[in-house]
């Protein structure tokens, strides 16, 4: 920029000086005029020099921003420009029945249960679900017991509902809100033991 002055400055200069030889050559400054042209000559080539430097830098900066674009590092900026706009909304992505159900399937139930349906209207998932003879436990409200403690464990791992609610078929209906879980030591959310069984006797 201070160049880029400079060489206005000096421009300038040479047209003065350049009038002053057209009005009067007797008295025309022939070496300040030839000064400031060599003057002239080098801001000129400093500018060029200058301009070729901005473009390595332009191009330096285009090759950093497509690098961060294949990698998938956000521009900060851009960051700050979505979270302020008024209009946008954070969609929250939706929970899918069928995943839900495999989840529950394969984490939850215990040998011989069964979810006979299935549904999740808004933020609530709601879920039946048959809980089989066990040789061991005559009390299905235990295996239910373990069975919604085990749900709870990995759906806490979601934020896409609010509400669970597993009606066990023959034993009792468990409901409750994800604000009702807690934290173990070892940072883990879980859902009480005692609120599930108060909920089943």
């Amino acid at each position: 920029m201070v160049k880029i002055k400079k060489l206005i400055g000096l421009i300038t200069l040479l047209v003065v000086l350049v009038g002053c030889s057209d009005g009067n050559n007797n008295n025309a400054p022939e070496k300040q005029l030839e000064k400031a042209q060599k003057e002239l000559e080098n801001a000129k080539e400093d500018t060029e020099r200058l301009e070729e430097k901005l473009d390595e830098a332009n191009e330096t900066s285009d090759l950093i921003e497509d690098v961060q674009e294949e990698m998938g590092v956000e521009n900060e900026e851009n960051n700050s420009d979505d979270s302020d706009d008024p209009n946008e909304t954070n969609e929250v992505e939706v929970l899918d029945e069928s995943e839900v159900t495999e989840l529950l399937e394969y984490s939850a139930l215990g040998e011989g249960d069964s979810i006979s349906s299935l549904t999740i209207e808004g933020r609530e998932v709601n879920v039946v679900v048959e809980i089989a003879d066990n040789d061991i436990f005559d009390d299905k409200s235990i295996l239910a017991e373990t069975v919604y403690s085990r749900a709870g464990d990995e759906l806490l791992e979601y934020d896409e509902w609010e509400v669970l609610t597993i009606e066990f078929v023959d034993v009792g209906t468990v409901s409750l809100h994800k604000d009702e879980r807690e934290t173990n030591e070892y940072d883990k959310d879980y859902f009480p033991t005692e609120k599930i069984i108060e909920q089943l006797n």
